[in-house]
């Protein structure tokens, strides 16, 4: 147990851990941000686990499961640290990887649907020419 008092004292969570400056701030710190942290980590367990309908359409099932991975693991590592301060940069990084596949991720996800869209127009304008030209050709019998 003592371990777990250990842990505490160096946590965002101790007494003393926020300066007295910035006590404004104690709940994004100590409830938002892990918080949000925990969420992250719970999608990205979520879309490796169970995979994403929308995501697996658009990309192969293995880089779903990749990604996910990743959103997970990045989330956890932001959270540890949120959780103890003297890991900020660590923080930092992980966040910087989360916005980065963020913003990276959804112009690739809109190029991708548009290909998709495009591909199934076509489909439909051959069906209907494929269609047409059943109607007009003179059939035997």
């Amino acid at each position: 147990m003592k371990w777990l008092r250990w842990l505490r004292d160096r946590s965002i969570w101790a007494h003393d851990a926020i300066p007295e400056g910035e006590k404004k701030y104690r709940n994004l710190k100590r409830i938002y941000l892990p918080a949000y942290d925990a969420v992250v980590v719970y999608i990205g367990l979520m879309g490796a686990l169970f995979g994403s309908n929308l995501l697996n359409s658009i990309f192969h099932a293995e880089l779903v499961d990749i990604l996910s991975w990743t959103f997970a693991a990045a989330g956890a590592v932001c959270f540890l640290g949120v959780a103890f301060p003297k890991l900020w940069a660590v923080e930092m990084f992980s966040k910087l990887i989360l916005l980065g596949m963020i913003a990276l991720g959804i112009p690739v996800v809109l190029f991708r649907l548009e290909l998709l869209g495009n591909e199934y127009r076509q489909r439909k304008a051959d069906q209907a020419l494929d269609k047409a030209l059943a109607e007009a050709l003179p059939t035997r019998g």
